[in-house]
């Protein structure tokens, strides 16, 4: 029991800062979200957030204190992206616009009744950009500091995102600052700001052009800056073409996995071939529209198959694999009921984390031994690996379950 105690402290707790210096300090709009896998907040809950303001201070509060938190704890942490995203939540760091290697994470955990009654996590991309998540689903803020910035995301720019209908007052309403024409252009002092084109239906904003200098984009972009102020980490991945049609002597680039948002560079006249790129200006942002970020599709099958599924198995290790599956089960429900005696208000996420730990191992083991058998053509039955690798997860469950 002392050891379960001693391990969750260290997975679970948190260190409370002085209130008054939360990074997140200000107001914040939800402009747009991603959804992850399972979502459990459905199609319609998820929309009903969009143009939500949080702010956070002394308490957190949510569309000017119609609900808030008048007591919360916070922890303040610098993590890998990648293994904030990519490990955590299948989802790669670029898809939602996060560039550096580290990102800004601050865990907030709610001690009274609110809406956000249990533990939330939220990462600063920038001063005026973050995420936040919870239910399944990662949702895009802007800081509520300059109402003429235009953020631009994978899933959105400003308020219009791939849900948004190709209408007049649709646009007018997203994008409130733009006044646009009846060929879906905005203009500035005779200069063009943002040109807006449907999808293929037609019934759709599929794609965004954006000329605006307010406008700013995944690693701080904004219009006038070179290449190599943009793309300055040689780590990272770029994807460059030439221009065509209109584009003719213009080079179009994108992050890696992040092929939503389009930058458009100008070389400087007569410059040498050499440093044409790297010197080239930034004159205009794409933004195309990708429905499957923010739409549910169809999911994977994920369960492992019915024995009768796989053939050629044998019955004493298919026997085995069910034993074990059931003792595996059996050492669980142990484990979720220790955690629900220990839960307290500092292990509010223990049980949620066990069991989406569970569920990824689930996955895991099927998806192992299937690379394990079939691939990479080894010489063991499908559920001989199933038996084994179950049987080692109960092991190591069960070791936290011994009292000293």
């Amino acid at each position: 029991m002392l050891r379960i105690l001693i391990l969750l402290s260290l997975c679970f707790g948190h260190s409370v800062l002085a209130i008054d210096s939360i990074p997140l300090t200000g107001s914040w709009k939800i402009v747009s979200y991603q959804i992850l896998g399972y979502p459990s907040m459905d199609e319609t809950e998820r929309d009903k957030w969009l143009g939500n303001i949080i702010q956070f201070g002394q308490q957190v509060k949510l569309n000017n204190g119609k609900q808030t938190c008048t007591k919360f704890s916070y922890k303040e942490t610098i993590e890998n992206s990648e293994a904030q995203f990519l490990t955590g939540y299948n989802v790669k760091p670029n898809q939602l616009g996060v560039i550096d290697k580290t990102v800004q994470l601050i865990e907030i955990t709610c001690k009274t009744d609110s809406w956000l009654n249990t533990s939330n996590w939220f990462t600063k991309i920038s001063d005026i950009h973050m995420l936040g998540y919870w239910d399944g689903v990662i949702f895009f803020f802007v800081k509520q500091t300059d109402d003429n910035l235009l953020l631009i995301t994978p899933q959105s720019v400003g308020m219009i995102n791939s849900k948004s209908l190709f209408e007049q007052k649709i646009i007018t309403k997203s994008l409130p600052k733009y006044i646009f024409d009846e060929n879906f252009k905005s203009y500035r002092k005779d200069e063009l700001m943002l040109e807006i084109y449907p999808d293929s239906t037609g019934h759709k904003i599929g794609r965004i052009n954006i000329f605006d200098d307010r406008a700013i984009a995944p690693a701080n972009a904004k219009i006038g800056m070179s290449y190599k102020d943009i793309f300055k980490n040689p780590e990272t991945t770029i994807n460059c073409k030439a221009g065509v049609r209109k584009l003719t002597g213009k080079t179009i680039c994108s992050f890696e996995n992040l092929p939503t948002i389009q930058y458009v560079f100008k070389p400087k006249p007569k410059s040498p071939p050499i440093k044409a790129l790297k010197d080239a200006k930034l004159i205009e942002f794409i933004w195309l529209a990708k429905s499957t970020l923010m739409e549910e599709s169809e999911l994977p099958d994920r369960s492992i198959p019915e024995v009768t599924d796989i053939k050629n198995t044998d019955d004493n290790h298919i026997d085995n694999f069910k034993i074990q599956t059931t003792r595996l089960n059996n050492i669980k429900n142990r484990v979720d009921m220790l955690l629900k005696n220990l839960t307290t208000e500092d292990f509010a996420t223990a049980i949620l984390d066990f069991n989406n730990a569970q569920q990824a191992w689930t996955q895991y083991s099927y998806k192992h031994c299937q690379w394990h058998s079939t691939f990479l053509g080894v010489a063991e039955d499908m559920f001989a690996c199933m038996e084994k690798i179950t049987r080692e997860r109960a092991d190591e469950l069960e070791i936290f379950l011994q009292e000293p």
